[in-house]
């Protein structure tokens, strides 16, 4: 038990969660993948912030950096379900600087004309 809540807390310390701005994620996958945020952004109207992960004190500089994978709640254009978007690292990543995006189905709530999920 002591060493489960040990190993928890250094895993912790390590990787937390973390808010980051669309537009900052927008335009670090812009850099390497363009087409992919243009299909996004054509579907989708996504969130102005989201979640991913952040990186801890044993980063050193890097402390606070975050990370993929990202996640935002987003509504699409042409139905009005809200979903929620995944942006990582696709498997080859370090030689094609490209990445991987998956949605899934949030709720099947409509979307009303009053709320957060905008596109910049």
């Amino acid at each position: 038990m002591i060493i489960l809540l040990i190993s928890n807390f250094l895993t912790g310390a390590v990787w937390a969660g973390g808010s980051i701005a669309w537009i900052d994620v927008r335009n670090r996958v812009r850099q390497s993948d363009p087409k992919l945020i243009n299909r996004i952004e054509e579907v989708f109207s996504v969130n102005r912030v989201g979640g991913a992960t952040r990186l801890g004190h044993q980063f050193g500089e890097r402390v606070g950096e975050r990370i993929p994978p990202y996640e935002f709640e987003a509504v699409r254009k042409s139905t009005g379900e809200f979903y929620r978007l995944v942006i990582d690292q696709s498997d080859d990543f370090e030689f094609t600087g490209r990445y991987k995006f998956t949605w899934q189905v949030f709720t099947r709530k409509k979307a009303t004309g009053q709320g957060a999920i905008v596109t910049p």
